[in-house]
């Protein structure tokens, strides 16, 4: 039973808990594995993994003639990697998965991420209407759990036009909400030498977006671990602990 006692204490190891466990998530978070341009040994990827890949992801990919570069290296990575002795087509795709292959959809939805509204009008149609029950979409592609689309020249000009957010981020956040069980890949923009500050300040928002939403993920694991741990006080007010908390630090 709780009483006027009991309250004290209870919040007071309450928020020594929350503190724990904020400080624990941002020692995970700072040990995170960041895969970019720099991660070139593929070899130290376990082939395990490259098959548990397959069989789990199912990728529809919307692109134009910049984002053909990722499929094109996809494909020329099958043969470069069976002559370095992986297993025989391991690195293999294709639309549908045939033969043990990844199930990658290319050029699934018309254009590139550059023309809004156009790319999230394809996005839905591909999808069609959220199932609530998947998370996914409920048409003839309702396998589709991930989404990727690729930028062709436009992501500075997006920046410096101050349509980056409300053309990019902003309707990628929505997407994700309302198809909940489908995983969109934020990719950032080539490089534009003759606009290089905007072009990086346009890259690093895209990545510090991303690096946020991580961020508040790991929080709302935290919620729910005191949610079933506690058991004494409510998800309203760990919630609002967490947040004095963060906001103090």
């Amino acid at each position: 039973m709780i009483t006027t006692k009991t309250k004290p204490v209870i919040m007071k190891t309450l928020i020594s808990f929350c503190i724990i466990m904020y400080f624990n998530s941002i020692m995970i978070f700072s040990q995170a594995i960041i895969v970019d341009h720099k991660c070139t040994k593929i070899k130290q990827i376990p082939e395990p993994a490259i098959t548990l890949a397959k069989q789990k992801l199912h990728i529809a990919y919307g692109h134009t003639s910049h984002g053909s570069q990722i499929t094109d290296g996809m494909t020329g990575l099958v043969a470069f990697m069976n002559n370095k002795g992986a297993t025989k087509d391991l690195y293999s795709w294709n639309n549908g998965g045939n033969g043990g292959a990844l199930d990658l959809h290319d050029y699934a939805m018309s254009g590139d991420v550059g023309y809004y509204p156009d790319w999230v009008n394809n996005t839905r149609t591909y999808l069609g209407a959220p199932n609530p029950n998947t998370g996914r979409g409920t048409g003839p592609n309702a396998d589709v759990n991930v989404i990727i689309w690729s930028w062709c020249g436009q992501v500075t000009s997006k920046y410096t036009s101050g349509k980056l957010t409300g053309e990019y981020l902003e309707p990628m956040s929505k997407l994700e909400k309302d198809y909940s069980g489908i995983k969109f890949v934020y990719m950032t923009g080539h490089l534009d030498h003759w606009a290089d500050a905007d072009n990086k300040a346009a890259n690093k928002m895209i990545r510090d977006t991303v690096l946020q939403i991580i961020k508040f993920s790991m929080i709302l694991l935290i919620l729910r671990a005191m949610t079933l741990t506690a058991g004494i006080l409510n998800l309203q007010v760990m919630t609002a602990v967490i947040i004095h908390q963060l906001q103090g630090s």
